[in-house]
């Protein structure tokens, strides 16, 4: 039985990883789409635009992004990369939430935007608060440098 579950699990583990969550297995490709260079592309991919699921913060992280005028699959694969999207997760450092921003930096970014009143620290496990200042803090180099690395490398 254990066996049989393990087994289940990596296969399932292996085919979400190649397809996605929300992959679309209805149009199987035949040999005659193959051999056609007209329909060589199939039509399109297998998850068409807006189709997909990145996390569960997709919502929030698009509203708030779009807002800024940021490209919202871009705050969301750095999300991934400081969180594993985890929204209660502090680091060694201190850093706090689903964007990983520290308490002071928190403070600096509400003063800069003059937010009042002051929200606590602990108001960064909150995936609207954080993602609003990861953005806003990302607005704040992007006016500051001009080169996407040297932006991203500073986040």
């Amino acid at each position: 039985m254990l066996k049989k579950t393990v087994l289940t699990f990596a296969f399932l583990t292996i085919l979400t990883t190649f397809y996605g969550f929300n992959a679309q297995f209805s149009t199987p490709v035949t040999d005659d789409m193959l051999l056609n260079d007209d329909a060589a592309d199939f039509g399109s991919s297998l998850l068409g635009e807006g189709d997909y699921v990145i996390s569960a913060y997709d919502n929030v992280i698009r509203n708030i992004s779009e807002k800024e005028g940021h490209d919202w699959r871009l705050m969301s694969a750095i999300a991934y990369h400081e969180s594993r999207f985890t929204p209660d997760i502090t680091s060694r450092s201190g850093a706090r939430g689903l964007m990983q921003i520290m308490p002071a930096t928190f403070d600096w970014l509400q003063t800069h935007k003059g937010t009042e009143p002051k929200l606590d620290a602990s108001a960064l496990y909150d995936p609207q608060v954080n993602v609003e200042y990861g953005v806003y803090f990302l607005s704040i180099l992007w006016e500051e440098y001009d080169d996407e690395t040297v932006i991203l490398s500073a986040y």
